[in-house]
């Protein structure tokens, strides 16, 4: 189906704040069912806590409802928009404004919200066939009508009901029989105690525009001995929870909301496609109660009303609910070190909530804080890129960890499938939003967002938060040595506190026929043996006793030491380099105090530094830098064999790659440079280091592929990713297909 030449993706969103009420869940399933029968998903957006302007506003309540942000970027033929059912008018005007920035069709419900159109209940016949009801059946001549706000349009089609019947019946229609209130429990009252104290005329009835105004003028009159119906019947209108819960019961009205869930979503239809779609078949019935006078015997039989199945599905979701009523899920949720563990914790407890039949837990791509900026992270909105980091199912989870454009709302929903009900709720903490969770349920009845819900929700975002917290302290744990200036283990400046201090290397006032020397001294590996001291220490503090008071001395690596000295220009700089080494392994030997054990062999190289730029003279020691690690690796009286190293190293590369193969690390576990290991294996294997790991790896995924079940996220991690999303990628671009593909072509 296409709307003015754009296809429709056949997806309704729902904008309401709470789903408590019966008359909610009548109204969803109306939605539902008419939705279902034209081919519609339905989305529903909710804040789960309906906020009301006088109370206090925190981060968390505003966590909570920003999820109504979400509608206006999301992919969908059309929006239902409950503004009467908000009751902070803040949170509805943001709503508004949010919804006027897009070109879907919206339809508000009750209220007026211009710029779109609106849609009202069907009220007068229901009005009209209670107070039939009351002149008919119980001869009543006097009846009082107590509706919402004059002017209001639900209240004047409700007034209007009224008049109907009472002129059809040669029944006077007086304004002073007219009482005008604001569907609340205030003005009821007072008309209960004004006929009580008799400063008006008690009527035979009252026809009540609510449910909620019938209870409360019952609770009047009977408190001051008007008996209800004995003296004074009443009714009411809704077919609410208190109509069902009053005593006596209230006669009402049922199928209202059901009707409207329909109407407006064929009324929205219509606006989507330009095609007339009619109006719903149910029907609005009069449930009889006691508080009209009819005697229980004589009552029509009536199917059970929807607050009977409402608090049926209550009770059987809580039944389930006591189940786990001991469950910490804050503690299964808690204490993951990695995004991997907290998918799993957090799936692991997914079985708590009752009733779905599938959930989806979609995260922002910048869900995580700027680390370097840990003030900066997301309050407001959601990114246009989402992960999909759980999609759990019933037996197998669907595959996820990987990335979505939010406008898609759910992958789910790009492939065919049935028409579906969705709840779509926040996943924030701390005032930072995470994402939203999906869940997918059968029918309304299934839904409920209530504290059980919510607190699951707030376990998996808290667990979340957490990870994000051990992330960040990780991150400040490997910044401190970056951040130093000095080296933790020796005291000496290090790469960092020598580049800092370059420039007054440069720069000092220096002997005219002087200028800066720099000297690398390493350590030569020795393979075959295992000194019982740290040759890095002992060094250092052999070159810190022997430095020349001008000098200047920093550990650059683990096995390397800078040193620069004032020097003559024109004198032999090697000779000078040599010296220095040979002072410091007698300076060593001397530390050590074993004449007859040998202290590791040194090495050394060196550069002069000119005062032309800082950018040059750094570039001057990168290069000093290298020719040392150059001479360590050639120089070496110990060498090992490359002819037997590296065909090991490649043997344990394809034996277990899942390590974290690191070039530095294997360098230097062969006594060797960075570079040199890698011009060295390329030319033994004619294949980068790299690339051997990375083909390792693809060929342990595709035996789990084929000879497991294990889940894409589970393999990644066994074979080396920490990120499902890279490994997916690498696969791809290797095999020429996902590894989903992969397994479904190989098993």
């Amino acid at each position: 189906m296409r709307r003015g030449g754009i296809s429709l993706q056949k997806r309704l969103g729902v904008i309401i704040p709470s789903v408590v009420d019966p008359l909610d869940y009548e109204f969803l399933n109306g939605i539902s069912d008419a939705a279902k029968r034209l081919g519609y998903d339905v989305l529903i957006y909710t804040g789960i806590y309906n906020s009301h302007c006088d109370l206090q506003q925190d981060s968390y309540i505003r966590g909570l409802e920003n999820i109504y942000s979400l509608p206006a970027v999301q992919r969908l033929d059309g929006i239902l928009f409950a503004a009467e059912r908000f009751r902070n008018p803040a949170v509805r005007e943001a709503i508004r404004r949010q919804l006027m920035q897009t070109n879907i069709p919206c339809l508000v419900t009750y209220d007026d919200l211009l710029p779109f159109d609106s849609i009202q209940p069907r009220q007068q016949e229901s009005i009209y066939r209670l107070t039939k009801h009351l002149i008919g059946e119980h001869g009543c001549r006097t009846i009082y009508c107590i509706s919402g706000p004059e002017g209001n349009q639900a209240s004047e089609e409700r007034i209007a009901g009224y008049r109907q019947a009472m002129l059809e019946a040669g029944l006077p229609f007086r304004n002073d029989w007219i009482f005008y209130g604001d569907f609340w429990k205030t003005v009821p009252a007072e008309v209960g105690c004004r006929i009580a104290e008799g400063s008006i005329p008690m009527p035979e009835a009252v026809v009540c525009a609510s449910d909620t105004m019938a209870a409360a003028l019952c609770e009047a009159l009977m408190q001051r001995g008007i008996s209800v119906p004995g003296q004074v019947r009443v009714t009411g209108y809704d077919g609410g929870w208190d109509a069902w819960l009053n005593q006596p019961s209230i006669t009402t009205v049922e199928g209202r909301e059901r009707q409207f869930g329909e109407d407006a979503v064929l009324t929205l239809h219509e606006m989507i496609t330009g095609e007339p779609a009619g109006f719903s078949a149910v029907k609005q019935t009069i449930r009889y109660g006691g508080s009209c006078g009819c005697e229980p015997a004589k009552m029509p039989q009536t199917p059970d009303s929807p607050v009977d199945a409402y608090f049926r599905a209550r009770v059987r979701n809580q039944m389930h609910k006591r189940t786990f009523l001991a469950s910490d899920l804050f503690a299964h949720t808690g204490g993951a070190s990695t995004l991997n563990e907290w998918i799993t914790k957090t799936d692991s407890v997914g079985h708590v909530l009752p009733n779905w039949v599938w959930l989806d837990i979609c995260l922002c791509r910048d869900w995580c804080m700027d680390f370097a900026y840990p003030e900066r992270f997301r309050q407001v909105g959601f990114h246009d890129k989402m992960l999909l980091a759980l999609s759990k199912r019933r037996g197998q989870n669907a595959p996820d960890q990987y990335e979505f454009d939010t406008r898609d709302i759910l992958p789910a929903l790009c492939k065919p499938h049935e028409p579906l009900l969705i709840l779509m709720t926040s996943l924030h903490s701390h005032g930072q939003i995470f994402g939203y969770l999906a869940s997918a349920y059968a029918k309304p009845a299934d839904i409920e967002p209530d504290a059980f819900y919510t607190n699951w929700c707030d376990a998996a975002a808290h667990g979340l938060y957490q990870l994000q917290q051990a992330m960040y302290m990780e991150h400040r744990r490997r910044q401190i040595p970056v951040l130093s200036s000095h080296d933790a283990e020796t005291g000496l400046y290090n790469r960092r506190g020598f580049a800092e201090h370059l420039h007054d290397i440069l720069y000092r006032p220096y002997a005219e026929t002087e200028t800066p020397l720099l000297i690398l001294i390493g350590i030569l590996p020795e393979p075959h043996s295992a000194p019982d001291y740290d040759p890095a220490l002992l060094l250092g503090n052999a070159l810190r006793d022997i430095l020349p008071e001008n000098g200047f001395l920093a550990r650059m690596r683990q096995n390397v030491f800078a040193v620069t000295i004032p020097a003559e220009t024109g004198k032999d700089d090697s000779g000078i380099a040599s010296s220095l080494s040979v002072s410091a392994e007698h300076r060593m030997q001397h530390l050590r105090g074993k004449a007859d054990i040998p202290v590791p062999r040194l090495i050394s190289s060196e550069q002069r530094l000119t005062q032309e730029t800082l950018a040059k003279a750094a570039a001057a020691v990168e290069e000093c830098e290298q020719a040392l690690l150059e001479c360590i690796s050639a120089a070496s009286a110990y060498a090992p064999d490359y002819k037997e190293m590296l065909p090991k190293l490649r043997s344990e590369i394809m034996a277990n790659p899942q390590r974290e193969w690191d070039i530095e690390l294997m360098a230097k576990e062969i006594g060797i440079s960075r570079s040199h290991l890698q011009r060295l294996y390329k030319q033994f294997f004619s294949v980068s280091c790299l690339d051997d790991v990375i083909t390792a790896r693809i060929n342990k995924a595709k035996s789990l592929l084929r000879h497991t079940d294990l889940r894409i996220q589970e393999i990644a991690v066994q074979c080396g990713y920490q990120n499902v999303s890279h490994f997916m990628r690498q696969f791809k671009d290797k095999c020429g297909v996902t590894a989903m593909q992969y397994r479904k072509q190989n098993t």
